[in-house]
């Protein structure tokens, strides 16, 4: 019942069975056995968790950089500054504030402070960028092992809008993106 928010089963269910004391039930009958009440509540249930995995080799687009391994790279000899890599121009991004990993690694890590990459999200429907970070030699923790980066930010007022999530390559050092996920 919708409106008294239980559902009475009870009566047959049981009859013709045996109590736990041996007596059977006769039909017509009700005792504590044959009378169950099942309570259900109506409460909207939550959404599914929203995520999205790009891989950098198959699903984004790239500006520098090459196909490598499990991931795409860029490296300071072949290669100029630019973007290793952005894209899905997504369209399917809920409404709701989110959460970008970025999965990178660099070739030698120490505590320089130099600049190797910078991430955003950017809205490619209105040309702004929602959240930025640089991403520095000193934040991966050893040579070629992969690290995550996270960034938030709020995809209020953009429902259908075209989204980005964007690596720059500064040309300071050998970086490998593996994957980005966008999730909730």
């Amino acid at each position: 019942c919708y409106v008294h928010g239980g559902i009475e089963m009870g009566g047959g269910l049981l009859h013709g069975s045996r109590h736990s004391d041996g007596m059977a039930i006769p039909g017509g009958t009700t005792s504590y056995v044959a009378v169950r009440r099942l309570e259900i509540r109506h409460e909207d249930p939550l959404p599914p968790p929203f995520e999205r995995v790009y891989e950098a080799e198959t699903d984004l687009m790239h500006i520098v950089g090459r196909a490598e391994a499990d991931g795409w790279s860029a490296a300071t000899g072949p290669d100029q500054a630019g973007h290793m890599a952005f894209g899905p121009y997504a369209t399917d991004w809920p409404e709701e504030p989110l959460t970008v990993t970025y999965r990178l690694m660099v070739d030698v890590a120490n505590n320089s402070q130099e600049e190797v990459v910078t991430v955003d999200i950017f809205d490619a429907t209105t040309s702004e960028i929602l959240v930025s970070r640089p991403l520095r030699r000193n934040e991966f923790p050893a040579n070629f092992q992969y690290q995550d980066f996270t960034v938030s930010f709020d995809m209020f007022g953009r429902s259908g809008h075209r989204m980005e999530a964007r690596v720059y390559w500064h040309d300071i050092s050998y970086v490998r993106l593996d994957k980005i996920t966008i999730s909730n």
